[in-house]
């Protein structure tokens, strides 16, 4: 990425709101554990909105991702979590390239608290 950057990308300092919106992010997860995008969704990555429900399938083999997730919902509770949340966004879009974890755990704090106006700061590497 930096070596994009330094080849004449645009980096800018942004917000994602309202929930819905960053809720429609996608991910840079094709897979998590045995749930594969492509045949719950049809695409070839899962939303940020998508994530959280399909790690909680019982079939869903990747815990890990899950329990982060939980632990960064935990620190947004007390305030300690740090933003730091990268897109990229090319010809198809934007894509979270850093920061997907946060980014679902900020998504599904705020549907819990009920922000639907939950602002997310971001980094957009806008590729040329």
């Amino acid at each position: 990425m930096v070596e994009r950057i330094n080849r004449g990308a645009e980096v800018s300092k942004g917000e994602v709101t309202p929930i819905s919106e960053i809720g429609g992010l996608r991910t840079i997860w094709s897979d998590l554990g045995t749930i594969r995008s492509i045949d719950e969704h049809g695409s070839d990555k899962f939303l940020v909105s998508q994530v959280a429900k399909a790690l909680s399938k019982p079939s869903c083999t990747d815990r890990r991702t899950l329990e982060e997730i939980r632990q960064y919902i935990q620190l947004l509770d007390s305030g300690r979590l740090e933003l730091k949340i990268t897109l990229v966004e090319d010809k198809n879009g934007l894509l979270i390239c850093d920061g997907n974890k946060r980014a679902v755990a900020c998504y599904e704090w705020g549907l819990r608290e009920d922000l639907q106006r939950f602002m997310l700061p971001v980094y957009v590497v806008t590729l040329r």
